[in-house]
């Protein structure tokens, strides 16, 4: 292993075992935060919690950087006093006072809030329009609504036809949240962003030229705020100078803007632009299809489609077998609006599998030849896994934990030649539920072009009996009512697909009595690790990769060691930091009813955007990481401060750390790294007092300042499970490995945890002696 490969590995090792303790040390609950807001308290909040008013100070930058201790304590109360208000005032509070004292301590501070009245958004008053909808524009201003770099589209769902907005790849795009959301309290000293939304909204109905100022007037009476816009130049409607339509192979440019009704100098809206979306959707001959008017390049309609081959052209007439298709994908989508179920059935080799969609939910099921069984449910109050032969089940509430379920299956003809049908399942978990929305949602989704190419299949025989169109494509039999769509046989050589009413529930309920005793493996304080060990039990492990090895193109058998091994560790805790990480984003969920704003203008570079969240993220816990006054809280907590973008008080801070004789070569080591992105000469300072002081003793004091400084946490679990693996679990993880570096890395992590606290730092000192001097030597040299 090089020497720059054993330094990474022994840097590694010291903060990870700095944070170990026995397995019998681990805390059984999470101590109290220490973070840098932990000492704010405050007196007359009636709207918001001080965990509510702590959680916003501890994600606001401002905050964070006038809290260093060795800033001005009297510029940190100035800073609580403005940023609470700027929050309250986000929050409708117009009258707002705050008072911020240190305490007589001198380590705390106590807020004093006169909240006053809270105002909410009103009225929406429009003044000056002439040629454009007022109507609209108060809808357009007072509803979500998409965002200008999403395109529409269109699905039949649970019967009707709906507008969603997607990216430029095709994936689905939320709306944005209404400029002025009747109801919710105001925004305030936010006019000029108000003015460039509703700049936005008008170009959108068609007028990009107009010039509008918004105001916000507040009526103390009604405790209510009206927008009022005033409309000084409304302009001309904006016009198509010109038309671009690209991704034709069988159709003309001319012919699709013929089929669109659209010529250069016509007006041109958000609202036409999702009509000539939906002309095109309903046409069935496009996979995709997005319209976009581009004013920077010229006023041009820019149109992109991507054809279906092998159907008739825009300027044909469909035949009626291609009608009754049509009609079919819209009666399976009526079908499931009105509350059928869709079954699907089927076996292989001695399995059998069901899967049932409902407006109420979704059951999967897989049954093996010796009837244990592996079942999937998920409805409003629940997502439930269980196999059969498992003593536990694992159930979980999205809705609980303040997210939602959203699922569907899309159903029609494959786009691959050499399939027939396709079946897509969606299923996505999120959060936060909104107000209003159910945390079950389904979504049962067509078009026109899932169903219009079967009517155009190769190798199909199409006859007309009975009233049916009866198709026959291999194996597969589909037989539609002519008149209404309805299918009335839908059958393969594996099974079949049929639409009844009551599976799902008759299903669900036999599903909820046999696990009725079973204990729940899901630990709310642990969500990845409690799901991943149940996904990881030996029964659903072995009865997937039976299951797997049935399939037509066998996967390549995994290694049971390593699955052994994964299991180990995940139950060991390694996903420690995962799940805390998971409970933290639903904690802060719940409280981000108070918000402080950013008024800052973000870096463009997205690598300095990641790095100011990294360095907020050291600020805001390494107080829960490291004692104070030590020097891993000071060199990490500068570091933080150095990522946001502050270097005061860094030359002071340093200057301490060389001055402090107890400090040693690890302490000099790690603030030559850090120094060595920022100031080489400052680097070369602290490479030398590193070299000078190398020894076992002063290694040792350093060693042991992590150990006091660091709380027991997941590294601690993460090592603990190290401990429980065997030699052939560490080689199947090693397999794993793609070079020999990250093989090294493993094993000497596995090597170090075997071994007793006596021996830690003798240890690491022979490991890390050589990669540290050459390393300091190399800072030196620079």
């Amino acid at each position: 292993m090089c020497a720059l490969n054993r330094w990474i590995v022994v840097t590694t090792l010291v903060l990870v075992r700095s944070a170990v303790g026995l397995p019998d040390d681990l805390p059984t609950r999470q101590p109290e935060s220490k973070s840098p807001a932990s000492v704010v308290s405050f007196d007359g909040n009636r709207s918001f919690s001080a965990s509510e008013l702590r959680d916003s100070l501890n994600r606001d930058s401002s905050f964070l950087l006038a809290c260093h201790p060795l800033g001005d304590p009297d510029a940190l109360a100035s800073v609580i006093e403005q940023r609470l208000t700027a929050g309250y005032r986000t929050s409708g509070f117009a009258e707002v006072a705050i008072r911020c004292q240190r305490d007589v301590s001198g380590e705390t501070w106590n807020v004093a809030i006169d909240e006053g009245k809270q105002y909410r958004c009103g009225r929406v008053l429009i003044r000056g329009a002439q040629q454009m909808d007022v109507s609209k524009l108060r809808q357009r201003l007072t509803e979500p609504y998409p965002n200008e770099d999403t395109f529409a589209s269109f699905v039949v769902v649970n019967g009707e036809t709906q507008t969603r907005w997607v990216d430029e790849k095709g994936k689905q795009a939320d709306l944005e949240d209404p400029v002025w959301k009747i109801g919710e309290p105001v925004k305030l000293d936010k006019e000029r962003a108000l003015s460039r939304a509703c700049q936005t909204a008008i170009s959108d109905l068609g007028f990009s030229g107009s010039l509008n100022t918004v105001s916000i007037q507040c009526d103390p009476d009604t405790e209510t705020a009206s927008m009022i816009v005033d409309i000084i130049n409304e302009g001309e409607p904006t016009r198509i100078a010109e038309i671009d339509i690209d991704g034709l192979y069988e159709y003309s440019p001319a012919s699709v803007a013929k089929y669109l009704g659209v010529k250069s100098g016509d007006a041109v809206n958000r609202e036409i632009m999702q009509e000539f979306t939906r002309r095109l959707w309903q046409s069935g001959r496009f996979k995709n299809q997005n319209v976009r008017f581009e004013m920077a390049s010229g006023s041009t309609l820019s149109v992109r489609v991507e054809e279906i081959a092998g159907v008739p052209g825009l300027d044909q007439a469909l035949s009626e077998n291609a009608k009754v298709f049509l009609r079919a994908g819209q009666w399976v989508a009526e079908a499931i609006a009105r509350g059928d179920d869709m079954e699907i059935v089927s076996s292989l080799q001695g399995y059998s599998f069901r899967l049932i969609q409902s407006t109420q939910g979704l059951l999967a099921e897989a049954k093996g030849p010796s009837h244990e069984k592996l079942s999937l449910l998920v409805d409003a109050e629940q997502l439930l896994f269980n196999h059969s032969s498992h003593p536990q089940m694992l159930r979980f509430s999205p809705a609980a934990a303040g997210g939602y379920i959203k699922y569907g299956l899309s159903i029609g003809a494959a786009s691959d030649s050499t399939q027939y049908q396709s079946l897509n399942f969606n299923g996505s978990i999120g959060g936060p539920l909104e107000a209003g929305d159910s945390p079950l949602q389904f979504v049962c989704s067509n078009s026109p072009s899932d169903w219009l190419p079967f009517a155009f299949k190769e190798d199909s025989d199409f006859q007309m009996r009975d009233g049916q169109l009866v198709t026959q494509h291999e194996a597969v039999t589909l037989a539609i009512d002519v008149d209404s769509g309805r299918i009335d046989q839908w059958t393969s050589e594996m099974g079949a697909t049929r639409f009844v009413s009551g599976a799902f529930e008759a299903a669900r309920q036999s599903l909820l009595e046999q696990v009725a005793t079973k204990p729940n493996a899901f630990d709310s304080l642990r969500p990845l690790s409690s799901s991943l060990s149940y996904l990881l039990s030996e029964p659903v492990v072995d009865f997937s990769l039976t299951l797997a090895a049935h399939q037509e193109e066998p996967i390549t058998p995994i290694d049971p060691e390593l699955v052994s091994a994964i299991r180990k560790l995940v139950e060991g805790g390694v996903l420690g930091i995962g799940d805390a990480f998971v409970v933290s984003l639903q904690q802060q969920n719940r409280s981000k009813r108070f918000v402080i704003p950013n008024d800052e203008k973000p870096p463009k570079d997205w690598k300095q955007i990641a790095l100011r969240w990294v360095g907020q993220g050291i600020v805001r816990y390494a107080p829960d990481l490291f004692a104070e006054e030590t020097w891993p809280m000071q060199l990490a907590r500068q570091t933080g401060f150095i990522a946001m973008g502050s270097t005061e008080h860094t030359q002071e801070l340093l200057a301490r750390l060389l001055r402090d004789e107890n400090n040693g070569p690890l302490c000099y080591a790690s603030a030559a790294i850090l120094l060595s992105y920022v100031s080489q000469d400052a680097a070369k300072v602290f490479a030398k007092r590193s070299l000078d002081v190398m020894n076992l003793d002063a290694f040792q004091r350093d060693f042991e300042t992590l150990q006091a400084a660091t709380p027991v946490s997941a590294a601690a679990k993460m090592m603990s499970s190290l401990q429980r693996l065997n030699s052939s679990e560490v080689e199947a993880l090693g397999r794993c490995c793609k070079d020999d570096s990250k093989r090294d890395w493993l094993h000497l992590l596995y090597e170090f945890s075997q071994l007793q606290a006596t021996d830690e730092a003798s240890f690491v000192y022979q490991m890390a002696e050589e990669p540290l001097r050459e390393s300091m030597r190399r800072t030196l040299e620079r």
